[in-house]
């Protein structure tokens, strides 16, 4: 069995702030780890960066999937307030999909 790869994710600033992750086949979400998750202003290692923190509350389109631990290939996952300022004072970081890497 192969882990799950991340497919494509889109992070909206804007409120209610969103991270939302798609993988190429279902996951536990309560396996996920979010503070490995990391957003980078390129895809060079070592460039600037914020990991989130576990302040990062999930949500979902249907709230019976995470209440349920319901399997799902899309995880909306709500940035949490420390993370959501720190962003948007960095220049240069998740200003637009140029420097948004995860």
């Amino acid at each position: 069995r192969t882990p799950p790869i991340l497919r494509s994710f889109d992070l909206d600033l804007n409120t209610p702030s969103l991270l939302t992750l798609s993988f190429s086949e279902t996951v536990n979400t309560s396996s996920l780890l979010l503070t490995q998750l990391r957003i980078q202003a390129s895809s060079a290692l070592g460039s600037l960066h914020r990991n989130l923190t576990n302040e990062n509350v999930e949500v979902s389109q249907d709230s019976s999937v995470l209440a349920q631990n319901i399997p799902t290939s899309v995880v909306h996952l709500q940035v949490g307030e420390r993370d959501l300022n720190w962003l948007k004072l960095v220049v240069g970081l998740a200003d637009s999909d140029a420097t948004t890497f995860l």
